[in-house]
């Protein structure tokens, strides 16, 4: 029985993590071939800009695959050294420009810790995180989230707040619980995959409500060390 169910959340895991960059190889591939359709020929620019985001979505996408058959091997992916806000902005913009984020998304704070951790793990923690702030800003009359960076200690942290509706105490209570989703098409993985994601690279994850209505979501990352050897 727990095998059979540990088998079916990754096989939930692999659906969930793999819609985004399936979703992006899709709407770059649609929009060339619409103008194709139209006997238009793309602008070097334009296909050169297409082709690079579906070279790197499907690179992606691989990657998750590979992530995935660590899981079932028990085994490590390898952690690194990189700059956090420059991960940070660089899925931001992603999201923007496929839509998939609100335009008045805001990004603050220090531009120059190094963390150490696995670069994919991070990548797809942010990408849950402002995907769920995203769905809960949807129906606000001004939407607006705000990421901010910033050292604590021997930490980053990066904290996502949005202005989305109040929430009760239950429902904050749940956000965490697998297999619980208040979406309807939802697989409730969301949040369970990032806590277990950064638990593995030493991090933390953190909810809390804002007073104001919305929810504040606090990511936190080990700083990367000046002595590599002591990394490891």
């Amino acid at each position: 029985m727990e095998k059979t169910n540990s088998i079916a959340i990754i096989s939930a895991m692999v659906a969930h993590e793999l819609k985004q960059p399936l979703g992006a190889i899709n709407n770059y591939s649609e929009a060339l071939l619409r103008q194709l359709s139209r006997n238009k020929s793309p602008s070097e620019k334009i296909l050169k800009e297409a082709l690079s985001e579906i070279k790197s979505e499907s690179t992606r996408a691989s990657d998750i695959i590979d992530f995935v058959r660590t899981i079932g091997r028990k085994e490590r992916r390898e952690r690194k050294q990189f700059n956090l806000e420059r991960t940070v902005s660089r899925i931001i913009s992603l999201m923007k420009r496929l839509g998939r984020l609100n335009l008045n998304c805001t990004l603050s704070g220090d531009k120059d810790l190094i963390v150490y951790a696995d670069p994919l793990n991070v990548d797809l923690v942010l990408i849950n995180l402002l995907k769920n702030a995203e769905e809960a800003v949807a129906g606000q009359p001004s939407p607006k989230i705000h990421v901010e960076i910033k050292k604590v200690g021997s930490t980053a942290q990066v904290t996502i707040e949005d202005n989305g509706p109040e929430m009760s105490d239950e429902k904050l209570a749940s956000l965490s619980n697998l297999g619980h989703s208040s979406k309807k098409d939802g697989l409730g993985l969301g949040l369970a995959i990032v806590r277990e994601l950064l638990e593995a690279n030493g991090g933390s994850l953190k909810l809390s409500r804002v007073s104001t209505g919305g929810l504040l979501c606090v990511v936190t990352l080990p700083l990367a060390l000046e002595d590599e050897d002591e990394l490891r």
